[in-house]
């Protein structure tokens, strides 16, 4: 049997309290799946389908690999994905090079049972709202959201499961960054 797994950097309650406003803020877009609070996060590595027999062998891979402890800086709300025509809203955080080692860690740890590749370029975000259709986006208010930096200081690893309603998440697994 496989399961659908990724690494998640949680949100802290300021977070979670302001992405929310700005979703409600947004009225009623036509042609827009916006995230479920309870499922944003910020995408560390998507695993892709893995064999459940390899969950474990992740896991104690994964506890094995610690990093230090970081900060996310905020960058602001974009259309995304870049350099291609917008499918969503992302609130986007500054690259450095703390989340890159981290990337690079965990994938050297689970790149023996996993099928992907790691991308060129991870970009820390957390996907606020997919578009459906086209949507008019002279509509759409993207506010100068101020968060002071995030504290990355743990990652998960989850399970999505695909409904007809939307993605279920589940916490398999919780790491603990070092000192």
């Amino acid at each position: 049997m496989l399961k659908r797994l990724f690494l998640a950097i949680p949100l802290n309650e300021k977070y979670l309290g302001s992405l929310k406003e700005f979703c409600e803020s947004q009225g009623n877009l036509a042609g827009v799946k916006w995230t479920d609070e309870k499922n944003l996060h910020i995408t560390l590595l998507f695993l892709g389908d893995v064999k459940e027999n390899n969950v474990s062998p992740i896991i104690y891979s994964l506890k094995s690999k610690v990093t230090k402890p970081f900060s996310l800086f905020f960058k602001g709300l974009v259309l995304a994905p870049p350099n291609r025509p917008p499918r969503m809203i992302w609130a986007e955080f500054e690259k450095g090079n703390h989340f890159d080692k981290l990337v690079n860690a965990v994938y050297t740890s689970v790149r023996e049972f996993v099928q992907v590749s790691l991308q060129k370029e991870s970009i820390p975000h957390v996907t606020l709202v997919r578009f459906r259709d086209y949507i008019d986006w002279q509509k759409i208010n993207l506010p100068q959201l101020k968060f002071e930096p995030l504290q990355v200081s743990m990652f998960y690893l989850m399970e999505s499961t695909l409904t007809p309603r939307g993605p279920i998440y589940q916490k398999l697994a919780e790491f603990k960054l070092g000192r």
